[in-house]
């Protein structure tokens, strides 16, 4: 096994011959004296094997018994290594600067890395534990991570848990981020169910409160569909907390204007590029100039270095201002036409995301100053929402 072999030049062995005698008296005796052997090959009455250094002595005993005679082939290991090389210094003195080196390295974090986020962003992650003390360049054996994780954790609202291990250099970050509820009325609020849309209503399923329509009736957006104020026989009226599904069939419509005529910003084709290199955390500028004036767009690109595909705490940050111009741009008809199409499908992707559309037909306008584009949607959805009845 690898581990046995390193143990073994880690300590030191020797490779020996035991030539004439008898090789069988020589083993026993061998393991009478608990001296273990290895890699044993005995051939024309020689005998080779190893033994650790220190109980490479013992064989003395077990080579007199059996009247053969010891030779040293070969020693190996760190202790013959430093033996060797004592009188000279220099050699070890830059052996002792060396690991002293890797040691001092090794104390300090060198990568970042984050891992488990979505929504909140890992720049904004890094920010905050950069706070807290664990950014690269910071020396770890004095790090409170605990610490540092709970100092985070407030910086950082939208996450609910946050842990960080050091793996070597690298200190691993593990983020999950808080899931919020939606924002509905406290369940021991009272409220009504309200309808969200104009619309006629085909289902109604009351879970709790009093219900002032039915099926197929035709509410406006406001109204109220289920009442939280419920009258008992008895008289008695009572606040609860209403709870309901309604799905109705609505009408809905979107429009897009393009002016044909608006002001544009047009790239010049003039740029300028600065470098700067980012080692642990020291940030060395690799390009020398202000920062250009007029009108530019200012972009940034950050590109680690990698080892055998290990991060390493070394970056080269690229920043590049592009130049512009601000100009009136004209469309003809055709063009602010597609272009208001396409914008008006932008917008019922994000409005009637979750919404089943039943129908749709458009109307296109050309005005003036543009065209206008509008979509009629015929649409079936819950409207119900819950609003907190006041009680003053």
């Amino acid at each position: 096994m690898l581990i046995v072999k390193l143990i073994r030049l880690f300590l030191g062995y020797i490779r020996f011959r035991a030539e004439g005698g008898s090789p069988e008296r020589f083993l026993n005796q061998a393991a009478r004296d608990d001296v273990r052997l290895w890699d044993i090959v005995s051939r024309d009455g020689v005998l080779t094997a190893c033994v650790s250094r220190r109980r490479y002595p013992l064989l003395k005993k077990a080579a007199g018994s059996a009247g053969s005679k010891l030779v040293v082939v070969k020693r190996k290991g760190l202790p013959f290594l430093f033996s060797r090389y004592r009188h000279r210094k220099g050699i070890l003195a830059g052996i002792a600067i060396f690991l002293g080196v890797i040691w001092f390295f090794s104390s300090f974090i060198w990568t970042v890395e984050i891992r488990g986020n979505s929504r909140v962003s890992t720049q904004e992650i890094s920010q905050a534990l950069a706070q807290a003390g664990v950014k690269p360049g910071a020396f770890r054996l004095t790090l409170n991570l605990r610490d540092a994780e709970n100092k985070t954790l407030i910086a950082l609202p939208d996450v609910s848990w946050l842990s960080v291990n050091l793996r070597g250099s690298t200190a691993l970050v593990q983020v999950k981020e808080r899931v919020y509820p939606p924002e509905l009325v406290p369940v021991n609020e009272p409220c009504n169910v309200k309808a969200g849309q104009t619309g006629q209503v085909i289902l109604l399923e009351a879970y709790e409160g009093m219900p002032l329509i039915k099926k197929g009736d035709t509410v406006k957006k406001g109204d109220i569909i289920v009442s939280g104020v419920v009258e008992e026989k008895t008289g008695v009226v009572r606040l609860v907390h209403a709870r309901a599904k309604v799905i109705a069939l609505t009408n809905r419509v979107l429009s897009k204007t393009v002016p044909y005529k608006s002001q544009q910003q047009r790239l010049t084709g003039k740029t300028e590029v600065r470098h700067e290199l980012n080692i642990a955390g020291i940030v060395i500028p690799l390009s020398f100039g202000s920062e250009p004036q007029g009108q530019y767009i200012r972009s940034s690109v950050t590109s680690d270095l990698t080892l055998f595909g290990k991060k390493l705490p070394i970056s080269v940050k690229t920043t590049t201002w592009s130049e512009y111009r601000t100009q009136q741009e004209t469309l003809t008809g055709a063009q602010a036409l597609s272009q208001s199409r396409a914008e008006l499908t932008k917008m019922e992707s994000v409005e009637f995301a979750g919404i089943e559309v039943r129908s749709k037909r458009y109307e296109e306008k050309k005005e003036v100053n543009g065209v206008t584009v509008t979509g009629y949607y015929k649409c079936k959805e819950n409207i119900a929402y819950e609003d907190q009845i006041n009680i003053s």
